[in-house]
């Protein structure tokens, strides 16, 4: 986070006005001996100064305690309002002052981003403004300040990151996409399995002991070796899908809505929301720079932390330094089954990202599909 830093500071016109009237009552007291004219000019003077400190103070609160909220994560193309807000916790300044955000690149936004707070001591003054949400985590500037004095004479302004939220964080809508292919027989497969529910499957044979199940003797294995043998059951394993987005450096570049990554956000809304209705466990992992990590979990609640976890990664960026580190440590830490892994990733970087992929697949067994995702242009 940025320094907070003071970009400007002077008096106003009228300040100034002052000033220069006050400094020449001051000589004209001192040249003809009049300490009441010079104690005037003098009055007015430290008044001026008085003004600046009193200004820095409020400058000092304003930065200290102006906060901007977003109440909720909004579904990208809905508005979500953006709240500043400050709380005046000093006894002795004012706050006055013309504030102006910094909202994230290319969103639309209704309501001016410029607008006047006033906070006398022990109040709070708030102000809000609305822009129109797009899937990813997208960055705020800073806020930018003028800060007055209650009488006008003097200016400061100043420039800080304020606290509170500091991005953005748009949830996908959930696309429903035509599947294809091998893909297509997959997600059919892991839906009819779910479907039916979760059983018992074969996982090995071995001696029979006192109180299993007569129905599990193996009797071709029982004539083979001359003694019961059964087969041993275990609870069918859950196959989990692991969703994986790769934004790409060019990834907010494009024409609103319809750029790879968002087109790309749709398609996991979809795909997970599918998939979880169906009782399939799904994951996700965004394959950015600092990698967004959503362990698998079945159902609502495993859709809910897909779309949240779409929602933390960034639009554009690079991918992480080892793809196949985070892959392969995500594997290790939360999936017992084998996997599908499916990624979705620009043209620009699918192939090299994908053979990074495939390497880790081949290490635990696991299935990979790559779907390449276009701009709607480029698709049509």
């Amino acid at each position: 986070m940025k320094e907070p830093r003071l970009v400007a500071r002077k008096l106003t016109p009228l300040g100034l006005g002052l000033a220069l009237a006050g400094l020449l009552v001051v000589a004209w007291g001192l040249l003809e001996g009049s300490w009441q004219r010079t104690g005037l000019g003098l009055a007015i003077v430290f008044t001026i100064l008085a003004s600046g400190l009193l200004t820095h103070l409020e400058a000092n609160e304003l930065m200290n305690n102006l906060e901007r909220r977003i109440p909720e994560v909004p579904v990208e193309g809905y508005v979500a309002p953006v709240i500043l807000s400050v709380k005046n916790n000093s006894l002795l300044a004012l706050i006055i002052a013309e504030v102006e955000d910094t909202p994230p690149r290319n969103l639309k936004r209704i309501g001016s981003l410029r607008t006047r707070l006033i906070a006398p001591p022990g109040t709070e003054a708030r102000t809000e403004y609305y822009l129109v949400a797009r899937a990813g985590k997208r960055a705020f500037g800073e806020v930018k300040a003028k800060v007055y004095d209650p009488l006008g004479l003097y200016e400061l302004t100043v420039e800080w990151c304020p606290k509170g939220d500091a991005h953005l964080h748009g949830k996908p809508a959930q696309e429903k996409v035509e599947l294809k292919d091998s893909l297509e027989r997959e997600v059919s497969t892991l839906i009819r399995k779910y479907s039916r529910g979760m059983g018992l499957e074969f996982y090995e044979i071995r001696e029979y002991r006192e109180g299993d199940d007569p129905r599990l003797i193996d009797w071709k294995a029982t004539a083979r070796l001359g003694k019961l043998i059964v087969k041993e059951m275990r609870k069918e394993t859950s196959s989990p899908v692991i969703i994986m987005v790769a934004p790409g450096p060019e990834g907010d570049h494009g024409e609103p809505y319809k750029t790879p990554f968002e087109r790309a956000s749709r398609i996991a809304a979809g795909l997970a929301g599918e998939l979880s209705s169906k009782g399939v466990v799904v994951g996700y992992i965004g394959l950015v720079e600092e990698p967004v990590i959503v362990p698998p979990s079945p159902g609502p609640r495993g859709l809910h932390a897909v779309l949240s976890g779409l929602a933390e990664t960034p639009p554009s960026g690079k991918p992480p330094r080892d793809i196949s580190a985070v892959i392969r440590k995500y594997l290790i830490d939360y999936v017992r089954a084998r996997p599908l892994l499916l990624l979705l990733a620009p043209p620009a970087i699918a192939d090299a990202i994908g053979e990074e992929a495939l390497a880790v697949a081949g290490e635990v067994n696991a299935r990979l599909i790559v779907m390449v995702v276009k701009d709607e242009k480029e698709n049509n």
